[in-house]
């Protein structure tokens, strides 16, 4: 019971800040949908590459925000009874950026309509949480599941579309660049808006 209530806490807090890529992406999307069904492959791929960086910092940023300061974050919000809820939520901070990279994943799919992608790295996520989580939250707890959402989280907002889009190295490439120089040029993103 205990350990629900630390789970429970831990999420609610850390997934505060989950809609905020989704936003972000929402739009970006028609631009990126119009550049794709012109053909316009160089700005598109600029585009992507742009809102890549900018999401990966996004998560980067708030998942090590809430990491570090979880320890007393959590007695703050919550009380001092919830200070066992700090181990998962900084587990749970972590799935910030999957999450965040994974609204990138929806916009990037939708253009070009592959839903049946968003579907395919869904469900595996959902089958990779089923099967964490029984093998982790009964021996862990609450640290189990948080562990269990994380590891789902990166199978299907991280690995599964990247394993979908290794047959295309362009793509794949300048979504791994964007991961290590997570730095966009705001200019280029948001120079569309004027």
């Amino acid at each position: 019971e205990t350990e629900v209530g630390y789970y429970s806490a831990g999420l609610r807090l850390a997934m505060v800040l989950q809609f905020i890529p989704t936003a972000v992406c929402q739009t970006f999307l028609p631009l990126m949908a119009r550049l794709y069904s012109e053909g316009d492959v160089a700005r598109l791929q600029l585009y992507e590459t742009e809102l890549f960086r900018l999401l990966w910092l996004f998560g980067y940023v708030a998942a090590a925000g809430f990491f570090f300061t979880g320890d007393w974050l959590i007695p703050f919000v919550f009380g001092p009874a919830f200070a066992g809820a700090a181990a998962p939520f900084k587990l749970l901070a972590l799935m910030l950026i999957p999450i965040s990279v994974g609204a990138a994943r929806v916009a990037f799919f939708s253009k070009s309509k592959s839903y049946g992608r968003i579907l395919a790295s869904d469900l595996a996520a959902c089958l990779t949480s089923a099967l964490c989580g029984l093998i982790l939250i009964p021996t862990h707890g609450a640290v189990g599941a948080a562990a269990s959402a994380l590891i789902a989280s990166v199978a299907g907002y991280l690995l599964v579309p990247y394993l979908m889009l290794k047959g295309n190295s362009a793509q794949s490439g300048h979504i791994m660049r964007a991961a290590f120089f997570p730095f966009p040029n705001h200019k280029i993103l948001f120079a569309r808006l004027n």
